[in-house]
């Protein structure tokens, strides 16, 4: 058992009738843990105090990843809010990772946890869920914007998926001190959230917007090309439209200092339908072959 005290990383995977005993005897054995990564079956459940006492037993995290595979959002299993409360006791924390996982009105209490954690370099709140007649209370958003706004440090940070919609969030307070925000992924913005964005991160060289286009215009969006050094960008489409021609040359044009790759998603275009045609004719005119056009 000796042995195990000196694991340092691990995977665990939670999907099968023995998950609790796999947490007593993770909690019971794995004291020097730094990563930890949590794959987890919602169909399988899950006991959240189990969990929560895990972590309460590594505190030397640096990296955590919980991953689940919620597929039906009116699933009863989710997981209780406090069960990720003792990661706030986890101070060297670089990587905090959620991703498809359903959680209460709380958030998990990711605002809590987020709070003094200097060190965090990555945060991902990728497809978060809620109960099925519930939804994040809006001074939770607001907490949270305040939390993530106070990591002074953080290099990535991704806030994806139809559940926690970005407009919601108060983008002043959120960007105001991520000067070192190179990749960014977000859904449903707006105009504002997008002139935060170019007002606050000198630094960005990846944009991408998962869903959501009814809200940011293409001026919005060329405001950040004008402001950050943007290399990637990725979007759906602009205001509830897809991408045409014409938005293409202006793109191209508003990032010509630094726009390498631009990826347009996920309708399934034919790689020799007219439209297609013209955007990659308008790229190629726009940007002299510095722009790589990806159609999908």
């Amino acid at each position: 058992m000796n042995a195990l005290s000196q694991i340092r990383c691990i995977r665990l995977s939670l999907n099968d009738k023995w998950n609790d005993d796999k947490l007593i005897f993770s909690a019971s054995h794995l004291e020097s843990l730094i990563k930890l990564e949590i794959d987890w079956d919602e169909s399988c459940g899950l006991d959240s105090k189990k969990l929560c006492y895990f972590l309460s037993r590594c505190p030397k995290l640096k990296h955590f990843h919980f991953c689940g595979n919620v597929v039906n959002y009116t699933h009863p299993n989710g997981i209780a809010d406090e069960a990720f409360l003792p990661l706030q006791f986890a101070h060297d924390l670089e990587t905090l990772v959620w991703e498809n996982v359903k959680l209460g009105e709380q958030i998990g209490h990711i605002d809590k946890i987020l709070r003094d954690k200097k060190n965090l370099k990555t945060l991902r709140l990728c497809y978060i869920s809620f109960d099925q007649d519930r939804h994040p209370i809006p001074s939770k958003i607001k907490s949270l914007s305040a939390e993530i706004g106070n990591l002074y440090n953080i290099r990535v940070l991704d806030i994806s998926g139809s559940r926690l919609n970005f407009h919601k969030f108060d983008a002043h307070v959120l960007f105001s001190e991520l000067r070192e925000l190179v990749r960014l992924r977000i859904s449903d913005p707006s105009d504002i959230s997008l002139a935060a964005v170019s007002h606050y991160c000198p630094k960005l060289d990846f944009l991408g917007i998962y869903g959501g286009c009814n809200r940011f215009t293409l001026e919005g969006l060329l405001g950040v090309l004008r402001s950050c050094p943007i290399r990637s960008l990725y979007t759906l489409g602009v205001f509830g439209s897809g991408i045409d021609a014409s938005d293409l040359k202006r793109i191209c044009t508003e990032g010509r200092h630094s726009l390498l790759q631009v990826q347009i998603g996920p309708r399934r275009y034919r790689p020799f339908d007219l439209r297609v045609i013209l955007m990659r004719e308008a790229v190629e005119e726009a940007s002299e072959g510095r722009v790589q056009l990806i159609v999908r």
